[in-house]
């Protein structure tokens, strides 16, 4: 089975040979998942869902609030702009470091006064700029195992997607996943890779994904409930 319903609520399924127990993610868009061991009966899986009904609920009102609530951020001198999942301070200065207008510096966003009515676009060349180098440094870290290297990586913007991998072997990241922290930006990179052999989200994409990254469902979890946060 591949999609299940209970009431008003329809599941993905998705199962792995690893899980010992079912496990409920509400993804980032409201999509519900069920993470199930191959023997799990539907049975089983009712009962897990009953169980945690208020909290799929719970999760569902969260995710639309946060959707509906999405913080502006202000470029002025103490605002916090996050990289790579810390939050640094930013400093409007008066004078230039080097010749960009904004530099992270002694552990602040330094930025030029007379930048400001560009403050957003300079922050997003930033983000692109860095990350690109960021992904770059880190594919050697998984190529081999996995088996594949990505022709090239860009990082744009990608709309409401953190990633895509296009059809002649090229992997796209939104410029905002610069703004993770590590592990959540690793298990994107890794997710990406693996859809270099694998396009869809079929069983074995899963299966592959979790060799790689065991906790990959947690990881999706914080994404879907923390990632409305990092964006600016």
């Amino acid at each position: 089975m591949n999609n299940i319903t209970f009431g008003e609520l329809e599941f993905e399924i998705r199962q792995s040979k690893k899980r010992r127990t079912i496990g409920i993610t509400v993804e980032r868009d409201g999509n519900l998942i069920l993470a199930v061991p191959p023997d799990a009966s539907e049975d089983a899986i009712a009962k897990t869902v009953e169980k945690r009904r208020l909290w799929i609920y719970r999760h569902l009102l969260r995710k639309e609030n946060l959707n509906q609530n999405k913080l502006t951020k202000e470029y002025v001198s103490g605002e916090g702009f996050y990289y790579l999942g810390r939050s640094y301070r930013l400093k409007i200065i008066n004078e230039k470091i080097n010749d960009n207008a904004l530099n992270l510096y002694q552990g602040k966003f330094c930025f030029l006064n007379t930048a400001l009515p560009s403050a957003r676009e300079h922050f997003i060349a930033w983000y692109r700029t860095h990350l690109l180098t960021y992904l770059n440094d880190k594919i050697s870290l998984f190529d081999k195992r996995i088996g594949v290297e990505p022709k090239s990586i860009k990082v744009r913007e990608l709309g409401a997607r953190w990633g895509s991998c296009t059809d002649n072997k090229n992997l796209c990241f939104h410029w905002r996943v610069g703004m993770l922290p590590p592990e959540i930006i690793k298990y994107l990179l890794v997710h990406e890779m693996i859809h270099l052999l694998e396009p869809s989200h079929n069983q074995l994409f899963w299966q592959k994904l979790e060799q790689v990254i065991p906790d990959y469902l947690e990881k999706k979890q914080w994404l879907a409930y923390n990632g409305v946060r990092f964006n600016i």
